[in-house]
């Protein structure tokens, strides 16, 4: 499947909780999904992908997206998103866009 836009956020803290960020990432999600934008959100697409290929599904995600958002609500957030910005800019051949949501 192909995508308009990909989400990355932290998922999970240490302890196995949901972080802000997945919260704010859901919305974000949500609201892009009402207006019939094509999104790779890891907890709906990944289900519908199967989990077996996780590295695989994000991968070719990241390759479709035309825009890349960062939802991080911690700089140790951040900090974790930033190997799937640096596989975006590798992959980045065509004219892209990046959004970081603090």
């Amino acid at each position: 499947m192909t995508y308009d836009v990909f989400i990355s956020f932290k998922n999970s803290g240490k302890d196995g909780a949901a972080t802000p960020d997945a919260a704010a990432a859901r919305k974000v999600y949500e609201a892009l999904k009402s207006h019939g934008i094509k999104t790779f959100f890891s907890e709906e697409s990944l289900a519908e992908e199967g989990r077996g290929h996780f590295s695989k599904s994000i991968e070719k995600a990241l390759e479709s997206a035309k825009v890349l958002i960062l939802v991080a609500c911690l700089l140790n957030h951040w900090l974790a998103s930033k190997p799937t910005y640096a596989m975006w800019q590798l992959k980045s051949m065509a004219l892209r866009k990046t959004l970081t949501i603090y």
